[in-house]
């Protein structure tokens, strides 16, 4: 996965990414993702701490 290749959208399937984006969200918590992930993926998961750190307000 990088950050120039096209992917394709999931129109009416979206639920089929959930495992996915699951497995990001865990690798996020856990601060385990990858150095040489894309930055894309670095700045969600730097959305997603900070979203849950307002939840925790």
């Amino acid at each position: 996965m990088n950050e120039e290749d096209a992917y394709a959208k999931y129109e009416k399937n979206e639920a089929i990414c959930k495992t996915y984006v699951e497995n990001l969200a865990d690798r996020c918590y856990s601060q385990s993702l990858p150095e040489d992930a894309p930055r894309s993926l670095q700045a969600a998961c730097g959305e997603l701490q900070r979203l849950l750190s307002l939840l925790d307000q």
